[in-house]
C-alpha cells in the first residue's frame, strides 16, 4: 500500500482511476486528486431537479451553492467568501435562503457574519454554538427544506465535536441524492481528529455516511474535485476500508477502530519524499 496522500495502494489507485473515467475525466484530474493540485475552477453539477455550483474559495476550499431547479431557492454550504456567493446568486437569478455550516473552523464558517449583512434574513444552520451568525442549531436527523429539496442533518463528530454533514435529496426523484461532508470525508481520505477519537470517525464514516444510498454523490469542502459516490469511497478510501484484512494487516492491527487510529496517525506524520 502506498502511504501518504490518501494511503492509496494499487487497488485503490485503479478504483479511483475508474471512477474518474466514468465521469469522462482524464488522468490530469487523477493527478490533481493525488497531489492536491489546485484546479481553482468553478463547475456546475446537475443532478436532476438539483444543481450544485462548485465555487472556489481561499486557496484550497470549495463552497457549494445548492439550487432547487423547481423553485430557484438555494442554500450555500460553508460560504467563507460571502461576496463571491452574493455575486453568483445574482448572476444565476436564484433566491438564497439558507446557510448550511458543516463546522465552526474559520475556513468554513468565517464568512457567515458578513454574508448575513449582505443578504439579511438568511437561515444559518449548524451543529455548534461556536458558529458565527447561527440562527438554527441542528442535531442528528434534524430536517429542513430548500424549496422542494429535503435536507437531513447528520451528526459526524470527530474533526470537531459539532460537525454536521448535510444529506440532500428530492423526495420521489429517481436522481441520486447528495451529501456535503465538510472536513469529515474526502475523496480517498478523511479529516483530522482534532476534537474526537478514532471510534467517532469510524462511526461517522462507516455507520452514518457509509449507510447512505451507495449512489449518493459526496461533496467535501477542502478538495479540488468533482464528487465521488459513497460506493466508490468504499473501493478506494482506506479509512472506509478499515474492516478489510488487507488494510488491517498494513496497519498491524486486527480491529477496525484501532486500524482507523493507526492509519490516521500514519497520514498525519507522512512527509512528501524529496526528489
Amino acid at each position: 500500500m502506498v502511504l501518504g496522500r490518501g494511503l492509496l495502494g494499487r487497488r485503490s489507485l485503479a478504483a479511483l482511476g475508474a471512477a474518474c473515467a466514468r465521469r469522462g475525466l482524464g488522468p490530469a484530474l487523477l493527478g490533481a486528486l493525488l497531489h492536491h493540485t489546485d484546479l481553482r475552477k468553478s463547475l456546475t453539477v446537475e443532478q436532476g431537479a438539483m444543481k450544485v455550483e462548485l465555487l472556489p474559495a481561499l486557496t484550497d476550499n470549495y463552497m457549494y451553492l445548492i439550487i432547487d431547479d423547481e423553485t430557484k431557492e438555494a442554500a450555500i454550504v460553508d460560504p467563507v467568501q460571502p461576496q463571491k456567493v452574493v455575486e453568483t446568486v445574482k448572476k444565476l437569478g436564484v433566491k438564497l435562503t439558507t446557510v448550511l455550516t458543516t463546522h465552526h473552523h474559520w475556513d468554513h464558517a468565517g464568512g457567515n457574519e458578513k454574508l448575513v449583512k449582505l443578504a439579511p434574513g438568511l437561515k444559518v444552520c449548524g451543529g455548534d454554538d461556536r458558529i458565527g451568525a447561527l440562527t438554527h442549531k441542528v442535531t442528528h436527523l434534524s430536517t429542513l427544506q430548500v424549496g422542494s429539496l429535503h435536507v437531513k442533518c447528520l451528526s459526524t463528530p470527530c474533526h470537531t465535536s459539532g460537525h454536521i454533514c448535510y444529506f440532500v435529496n428530492k423526495p420521489s426523484s429517481s436522481e441520486p441524492p447528495a451529501v456535503f461532508t465538510g472536513d469529515t470525508l474526502f475523496v480517498a481520505g478523511c479529516g483530522k481528529f482534532y476534537e474526537g477519537t478514532a471510534d467517532e470517525m469510524y462511526r461517522a464514516l462507516l455507520e452514518v455516511l457509509g449507510r447512505l444510498p451507495p449512489d449518493t454523490e459526496k461533496y467535501s469542502v477542502g478538495e479540488p474535485t468533482v464528487p465521488s459516490t459513497i460506493a466508490e469511497e468504499f473501493t478506494y478510501n482506506p479509512f472506509m476500508r478499515v474492516r478489510e484484512k488487507t488494510v488491517q494487516q498494513h496497519a498491524g492491527e486486527t480491529e477496525p477502530v484501532t486500524t482507523m487510529r493507526a492509519i490516521r496517525k500514519e497520514k498525519d506524520h507522512f512527509k512528501v519524499p524529496r526528489d
